[in-house]
């Protein structure tokens, strides 16, 4: 693999908002900071000044395009296009839930063919939500690094048109997550709770309350999200600690010996972490990622959005009973070994290509 290529251009089309979250930038500012280090430069296409204030204030170059975040029509496609074209670009990477068969279709019909297109696909659309099978999109390249992606699904569906950049190996998670060096003392003292930057239908309160009617005397660290609220009352501050503003939470993976997570880009740090972990999904798109994950090895999950405290105690009771407690750490780290962005940025700029036959 190369250690750098030569100056490149790239576009990347998402948004990040309070309606939708900041996952799609997140994980794209680590395929961004990859390609960065390989010499290329990389400017972020997106619809509204919210998504590109979250941007720009993670480092991220910008340019608003205009449109409707929760819908790409033919005019958004023309737009991107364009913009591509007037930047050089040599790949576009599309993380959306807003583009839609005919989005990409226009898109490509006005793209240079040498542009390399890519898009990060979570089996979920605005129009369709949640979908068992993917749709074949005029893409060049397909990258879904869910727990349970399936490649023989994706090849199925597309037979050998597109590269296939299929599961949690490219999960785009920052390298910091992998160099964590956890020393557990074999007691549950210290449990990480997190549902992201959000907290939808009081996530992190019934996440909580498992916890303590399992691990009682535990410290318990809350990550609340920046668009999140938390109110628990009653609970002791020395016991349960509200962390607000947390940026990077490997010091946190780093000390914790089992969370309980949402099932989104957080649940691949805590793999990557080798940190044991009970994944509750919170939105309906993280349903197929929380059911994979609990089949992986590496933790255990609920996998209905309808979950309570209960629920949550129940199957933490059971995690912890797990005969393969002490290998979870190993096969998450097996999973999930930190170089997801850097092979998804090495794709994009052709620094190393995959190819179909990518494992």
């Amino acid at each position: 693999m190369s250690s750098r290529c030569a100056a490149r251009s790239i576009v990347v089309r998402l948004d990040a908002n309070s309606k939708i979250g900041s996952g799609h930038a997140m994980r794209c500012l680590s395929v961004v900071a990859e390609m960065e280090a390989l010499g290329a430069e990389v400017v972020f296409a997106v619809s509204d000044d919210e998504s590109a204030e979250f941007v720009e204030a993670r480092g991220g170059m910008v340019h608003v395009l205009g449109g409707a975040w929760s819908e790409l029509g033919d005019e958004d496609a023309i737009a991107l296009a364009r913009f591509c074209h007037e930047r050089d670009a040599v790949a576009l990477l599309v993380d959306t839930y807003a583009a839609t068969l005919q989005f990409f279709e226009q898109l490509r019909e006005r793209l240079d063919e040498a542009i390399r297109v890519a898009y990060i696909d979570d089996l979920y659309a605005f129009d369709t939500g949640r979908q068992n099978y993917p749709l074949k999109l005029d893409v060049d390249a397909v990258v879904n690094y869910g727990f349970g992606a399936s490649r023989e699904v994706y090849r199925a569906v597309y037979e050998s048109s597109v590269d296939l950049l299929i599961g949690p190996s490219f999960a785009p998670v920052r390298p910091s997550f992998k160099v964590i060096a956890r020393n557990r003392t074999g007691a549950f003292q210290r449990v990480l709770v997190t549902a992201g930057s959000t907290n939808p239908y009081q996530a992190l309160e019934r996440m909580v309350e498992g916890v303590l009617a399992v691990l009682p005397d535990a410290c318990i660290d809350v990550v609340q999200g920046p668009l999140a609220d938390f109110d628990l009352p009653g609970l002791s501050i020395d016991q349960v600690h509200i962390r607000k503003g947390v940026r990077d939470l490997a010091p946190l993976m780093q000390r914790a010996d089992l969370a309980v997570s949402a099932a989104g880009s957080t649940l691949y740090e805590l793999a990557c972490a080798g940190v044991p972990t009970l994944a509750c999904p919170i939105v309906e798109n993280q349903i197929p990622n929380a059911v994979g994950y609990g089949c992986s090895g590496a933790g255990r999950a609920l996998t209905t959005l309808s979950w309570g405290s209960k629920d949550v105690a129940d199957r933490l009771s059971a995690l912890l009973a797990e005969p393969d407690f002490a290998h979870m750490p190993h096969m998450g780290r097996k999973l999930v070994d930190g170089q997801g962005a850097s092979r998804i940025a090495n794709y994009l700029l052709g620094c190393a290509p995959i190819g179909r036959k990518v494992d």
